[in-house]
C-alpha cells in the first residue's frame, strides 16, 4: 500500500498530496482534513493510445494527450480537466475500454527469431515504428536505430559484451571451442586435456573463468561486468581457434536485447524461450517497419473488462465517454457490487446521453438506472473542440458533460454539492424551461441551465434514485454517507485478529465516538441540540464477531433559502405644533 496522502481541504475543495512541498490555497475557510481518500476518479472509454484496462492517472491535459492520443476517451479526460467555476483537478484517471494490439518486430539468424520486439503502445500508430540493425562504427560492435513515423531517430551505436577470453596453452597440436545452449566444449588434438563445462554447474562467468583456470593448460580471464552475469547468455558459436592465440568470447545479444529494451519506443524485448540458439541476428540493409498494431473495438465485452480490471483499485468517482444505456447498466451494476457489504470499495458514476436528446428520452434513462450510486447528466453542450480547438466549436454529449462534473467533484469537500455551480461550457444543447426541470430533477436527473444572474451552472446535483429520501436523491450525501462507511471500515480494520478481550464494545465505542468527531468537524454530520454527534448507539457481541449499530444526521446541501416579506403602511397621526 506504501505511505498514505495528506489530505488538504479547504474553501469547499479536497485535495490530496503524497510530494512534500508547501500548499496553498486562496479564499480560506475552516473544513477538517484526514480519514481515507475520496476523490479518485476513472473515465473508462475508447481511445488511440494507452495501456488496456488499467489505470492511467494525468496530472495535465498534456500528460493525457502524450498517453492517450485521440478518442473519446481523450476528449472525456479534457473536459474533466476544465469543469468550470474555476476549478482546477489534480489528476484524472482514464482506464482505455478499446483492447488494441501492440505492434511487433522480429531479428532473425538464419531463419530463427533470435530477438522478439513489442512495441511500446497499443495502437494503429505502433505500425509506424521502424528498426534498423546494423554493424557498429567500432569494428566488431553493433549498431539499433529506431524511429516512430518522421520523429527523431534513437541511435545506439558500438554495441558490445565481451565476457571472457580463453586461450589452451597444452601440448596439443589443435584446440578449437564451441558453446551451445548447455555449456562449452574444447576439443584438442593431439592430446588428452579436452574440457567440457556445463553451465547448469557454472552458472556465472566468474564460476565459469574460475573453472576454467583450475586447469593448467588453460588461461582465462573475465573480460566486463562483475562476473555475475549467467554463461547462459553467452553467444554460440562452433569450431573457435582458441590455441593459436587468445580469443574473446561476448554476451552480444543479450546486449543487443538490452539496448532495445531500454528504449521509450519499446515495451519488452526478449529471446524466445523456446529457441535454443544464441546468435548475433542478421543485419538489416533497410528500414524495417513493426506490424500487427489494431486499435481494438469498446463494446460491451471490452467495457465488462474494464469494470473487471477496476475492482481491484481504489476508486470512488467512475464516468465514461459512453452514451450507451447498456454501459451505462454495467456501470451502475459495477457500482453496486462494489458499493456492497462484501464489495468494499464503495464508489458512485457520472454518466450522460447523446447530444440532442429529449427530455422524455433522458428521464426514460434515469428511471432504468434508479440508483443513489449513479447520476446521470442532462442536456448536452457546445464547447470549442478540447483536442483540437482550432476546429472551432463542438457539439459534445451529456456524457462529456457528466465528465466535466466528474472533474468538478474531484476538486470539492465530500459534503460540497455540485449545485449552483459554473459549468465551463458555451451554450447548452436545449434550454430547459422551468417545467422542463422540474421534471427532470423529479426523475432524478442532475440538470444544467441558468441561474438568475444569467451563469451556465448545473441546477441540482441529484442522484437517479427514484425513491423520495432526501439522502438517498441529493448526490453530496450518498458520498457523505459511503465516505464515512469507508472511513469507520478502516478505523476498525487494524483490529481484525486481535483477541476479543482487546476489542470489545468499549473500543468500538471508542472508535466511533472519535471518527463522529471528525466526521463533524468535516461537515459531513450534524448534531442536534438534543443528541451527542452519534446516537442510539448498539454493540452486541455474538461468539468472534462484534456488531455496531448508530445512527447521524447527514449535512444535507441548503437548496432552498425561503423569505418572506412582511409589509405595513405607515399610519399615524400627526399632531400640529
Amino acid at each position: 500500500m506504501g505511505v498514505s496522502k495528506t489530505i488538504f481541504e479547504s474553501a469547499g475543495q479536497r485535495s490530496e498530496h503524497l510530494v512534500p512541498g508547501a500548499y496553498t490555497r486562496v479564499n480560506y475557510e475552516k473544513q477538517a482534513g484526514g480519514g481515507v481518500a475520496a476523490n479518485n476518479a476513472v473515465i473508462i472509454g475508447p481511445s488511440a493510445g494507452g495501456q488496456p484496462n488499467t489505470v492511467l492517472y494525468f496530472s495535465t491535459p498534456t500528460e493525457a494527450r502524450a498517453t492517450l492520443r485521440s478518442g473519446a476517451l481523450l476528449e472525456a479526460v479534457l473536459h474533466a480537466f476544465d469543469p468550470g467555476n474555476g476549478y482546477t483537478p489534480q489528476r484524472i484517471g482514464a482506464m482505455r475500454a478499446n483492447v488494441g494490439a501492440q505492434a511487433t518486430a522480429s531479428l532473425l539468424y538464419s531463419a530463427t527469431t533470435q530477438i522478439s520486439l513489442i512495441a511500446w503502445d497499443w495502437g494503429l500508430h505502433t505500425n509506424q515504428l521502424k528498426r534498423k540493425f546494423t554493424a557498429g562504427t567500432v569494428s566488431n560492435t553493433h549498431k539499433v536505430q529506431l524511429q516512430l513515423a518522421s520523429g527523431d531517430i534513437q541511435v545506439y551505436d558500438n554495441i558490445t559484451h565481451p565476457s571472457f577470453c580463453l586461450q589452451y596453452i597444452g601440448a596439443g597440436s589443435a584446440a578449437s571451442m564451441a558453446i551451445d545452449a548447455t555449456g562449452i566444449t574444447v576439443t584438442v588434438v593431439g592430446a588428452s586435456d579436452g574440457l567440457t563445462v556445463a553451465f547448469d554447474s557454472f552458472t556465472t562467468i566468474d564460476d565459469l573463468v574460475n573453472y576454467i583456470n583450475d586447469h593448467a593448460t588453460y588461461q582465462a580471464v573475465k573480460l566486463a561486468g562483475n562476473g555475475l552475469e549467467l554463461t547462459a547468455n553467452l553467444d554460440h558459436c562452433t569450431g573457435i581457434d582458441v590455441k593459436s592465440s587468445v580469443t574473446t568470447f561476448k554476451s552480444d545479444l543479450k546486449a543487443i536485447i538490452d539496448t532495445f529494451a531500454s528504449s521509450g519506443y519499446i515495451y519488452s524485448a526478449t529471446h524466445p524461450s523456446n529457441e535454443a540458439t544464441r546468435k548475433v541476428p542478421a543485419y538489416d540493409s533497410v528500414w524495417v517497419y513493426f506490424t500487427g498494431g489494431t486499435l481494438g473495438t469498446a463494446d460491451s465485452t471490452a467495457y465488462t473488462n474494464s469494470l473487471t480490471a477496476l475492482e481491484q483499485q481504489s476508486v470512488h468517482i467512475i464516468g465514461t465517454s459512453s452514451t450507451d444505456e447498456a454501459i451505462h447498466l454495467l456501470i451502475k451494476a459495477h457500482c453496486a457490487l462494489m458499493s456492497s457489504v462484501s464489495g468494499k470499495k464503495e464508489r458512485m458514476a457520472w454518466l450522460g446521453g447523446a447530444y440532442g436528446e429529449t427530455v422524455a428520452a433522458t428521464v426514460a434513462r434515469a428511471t432504468n438506472l434508479a440508483s443513489d450510486l449513479v447520476n446521470l447528466a442532462y442536456p448536452g453542450f457546445t464547447a470549442y473542440d478540447p483536442i483540437t480547438p482550432s476546429l472551432g466549436i463542438k457539439q459534445c454529449s451529456a456524457a462529456m458533460y457528466a465528465c466535466k462534473l466528474l472533474g468538478m467533484e474531484t476538486c470539492l469537500s465530500i459534503n460540497e454539492p455540485v449545485t449552483n455551480k459554473k459549468v465551463s461550457v458555451l451554450s447548452w444543447a436545449k434550454e430547459c424551461t422551468k417545467t422542463e426541470l422540474e421534471t427532470l430533477i423529479t426523475a432524478g436527473v442532475t440538470a444544467g441551465g441558468k441561474s438568475d444572474s444569467g451563469n451556465l451552472i448545473t441546477i441540482r446535483g441529484v442522484t437517479t434514485w427514484q425513491g423520495d429520501e432526501v439522502q438517498r436523491c441529493e448526490r453530496s450525501m450518498v458520498r457523505e454517507a459511503t465516505y464515512m462507511a469507508r472511513d469507520f471500515r478502516a478505523a476498525l480494520g487494524g483490529d481484525i485478529g486481535r483477541p476479543a478481550n482487546l476489542v470489545g464494545p468499549s473500543t468500538i465505542n471508542s472508535v466511533l465516538g472519535a471518527k463522529a468527531i471528525e466526521w463533524y468537524n468535516a461537515g459531513l454530520i450534524l448534531k442536534a441540540a438534543d443528541k451527542p454527534f452519534v446516537w442510539g448507539v448498539t454493540i452486541r457481541e455474538d461468539g468472534d464477531a462484534i456488531y455496531v449499530e448508530y445512527h447521524v444526521y447527514l449535512t444535507a446541501p441548503r437548496n432552498f433559502i425561503f423569505g418572506t416579506s412582511n409589509l405595513h403602511v405607515l399610519v399615524q397621526q400627526v399632531v400640529a405644533i
